[in-house]
């Protein structure tokens, strides 16, 4: 909220009567219209642990007795003077059995809050006589995986990520949720797990895992949220197919276009990703292809387009938890993006662009335990390459005049959602963008379209600098109705501005409302009014009220 606020306080000062431009060309960057779900890292409820009772053995003839020393076998976690603490107020005093019990309670407490969910300390049969008490500490570790269920294949894979947990011991609960959470992040895979005791005695356990995969996902989704240029109606399809070649790999296949006029745009896209090792680490290779051919006011002008883009990442999980999970990620796009009016070629950008980031997703109990916060916050570094035939500064050849291939740049998002009661819900996001040089048209920071500014066509504004946010309150609930199981009525105000190089600064607001449905199991619909506020939408010429919606359905 801070956050938002200072965002409006840059912006305000910018009029609302800036002159005005057509919206910038979207060639290289057409995926960012495509709305498709997001893929959050994998939750997983609590882990159940086999419940551990705590109990002395008993002390035949003896009710209390006088504790001289303790004797503690087994700790390896723990220093045996480390738990001097616990009994050192009940030496030289008589004790019963009942202080022995919560003696052995306390220990294995002290486990537990480190972690080490498994482990138990208990009291073997003995003589109490001389006042000695012996506690054997049990660190219990879990000894074996099984998986049993829809096994897609990988069997390798799945075994190296057993034995990551079962080679840690004793067992600590982060082990055991970093190896459910990463087998879950495994394409196409959700399984249930169980707990269940080998030998007491010796404290060791199985892990249980109940596999199932589903081999196609996909989506496909409709909207009224394109340009004129090209047609506002426009559509997509995407498809998942995970371990079709039983690696435990996903191939995914995007197909994006215009229905009424899909001449006028077609995008065509291949991603692949393929787990390297058992600690979450991917590769993902992808590619895409657009074609444009604009239409309505601008088909005079012959005006065309391509975009070609091959990438190349590698992702790895730092940290994987149930509270949080930190993912870093490195990078490799090549670009290549061009325009020709009437057959000649208006600009012809080649980018070849290292990037490198993070992104930290966490939750917190600020307002409290009954009022619970999500959060992600994104961080990404950007460094264009002389390599590979790239565009060479002061070409007569590129999108924007002193626009260079080896620029610097680094961008940074926020996102927050923050439950205020089990219905009512406020988001934020903010996002901004910097750069040390004049940019080429597809790594400029743009305004408009789904994510800032709601109200206007997408690249209403494009600038080499530039911040934009959105607050969103939110009402929702779960209903009992044939159709629609779940809706949720929104209300959202939204603001952004860009810099370009010499430091013009220009800016946009908007508010509006919306409903979101759930319509049976699978498809979402959404509703939503938005009023532009600060400037007119250039392809409309006025500022009135616009009404957008949105189909999705997943299979």
């Amino acid at each position: 909220m801070i956050a938002f606020c200072i965002l409006a306080v840059l912006i305000a000062p910018v009029g609302a009567l800036a002159q005005q431009s057509r919206p910038s060309s979207e060639v290289g960057q057409i995926e960012k219209r495509l709305v498709l779900p997001k893929r959050l890292p994998t939750e997983i409820d609590a882990i159940e642990t086999p419940e551990i009772v705590v109990a002395p053995a008993p002390a035949e003839g003896v009710d209390t007795f006088v504790l001289e020393k303790i004797e503690v076998t087994g700790a390896t976690v723990f220093e045996p003077s480390e738990f001097a603490e616990l009994y050192a107020d009940s030496l030289a005093r008589a004790i019963s059995l009942g202080d022995v019990e919560a003696l052995l309670a306390a220990i294995t407490e002290k486990y537990h809050k480190a972690g080490y969910v498994l482990s138990r300390a208990v009291a073997p049969p003995q003589s109490l006589d001389e006042g000695v008490l012996r506690v054997r500490i049990i660190e219990g570790y879990v000894e074996r995986v099984v998986f049993d269920g829809d096994a897609p294949g990988g069997e390798a894979l799945l075994a190296r990520h057993a034995a990551n947990l079962t080679d840690v011991r004793p067992t600590t609960l982060s082990a055991l949720e970093r190896t459910i959470l990463l087998l879950n992040d495994l394409p196409g895979l959700w399984m249930r797990s169980a707990l269940r005791p080998l030998d007491e005695e010796a404290g060791t356990y199985e892990l249980h895992l109940t596999l199932h995969h589903n081999p196609v996902e996909g989506y496909a989704g409709l909207d009224n949220r394109g340009t004129p240029d090209v047609g506002r109606l426009q559509g997509y399809v995407t498809v998942d197919l995970n371990s079709i070649f039983g690696l435990l790999e996903r191939t995914q296949l995007t197909f994006y276009t215009i229905p009424d006029t899909p001449e006028e745009l077609l995008y065509f896209a291949i991603r692949h990703e393929q787990s390297i090792g058992s600690q979450g680490t991917k590769v993902i290779l992808s590619g895409s292809q657009s074609f444009v051919d604009s239409g309505a006011d601008l088909e005079i002008f012959g005006l065309e387009s391509t975009g070609t883009r091959l990438s190349i990442e590698v992702q790895h999980p730092l940290i994987r938890s149930r509270a949080e999970s930190l993912y870093i990620h490195g990078r490799f796009d090549y670009l290549n993006a061009d325009e020709e009016q009437l057959g000649v070629e208006t600009f012809d950008d080649h980018l070849r662009v290292l990037r490198l980031g993070g992104r930290y997703y966490f939750g917190d109990t600020l307002l409290g335990s009954e009022h619970g916060g999500t959060n992600q916050i994104g961080l990404e570094f950007s460094q264009g390459l002389k390599i590979f035939d790239e565009s060479k500064e002061g070409a007569l050849n590129l999108s924007r005049f002193r626009g260079r291939s080896d620029f610097t740049k680094i961008t940074a998002d926020m996102y927050r959602y923050q439950k205020i009661t089990n219905r009512w819900g406020l988001s934020l996001f903010v996002a901004g963008q910097k750069s040390a040089h004049a940019l080429l048209s597809a790594e400029e920071f743009r305004l408009g379209g789904t994510r800032f500014g709601r109200a206007y066509d997408p690249s209403e504004l494009t600038g080499v600098d530039g911040v934009g946010g959105i607050l969103e309150l939110q009402y929702g609930r779960s209903v009992a109705w044939n159709i629609v199981k779940r809706y949720q009525l929104y209300g959202f105000y939204d603001l952004g501005a860009v810099w370009d190089n010499d430091g013009r600064q220009r800016s946009l607001s908007s508010a509006g409302a919306g409903v979101r449905t759930w319509i049976y199991e699978t498809m979402t619909a959404n509703f939503e009014v938005a009023l532009p506020l600060t400037r007119r939408v250039f392809t409309e010429g006025d500022n009135s009220m616009r009404f957008f919606f949105s189909l999705q359905t997943s299979f």
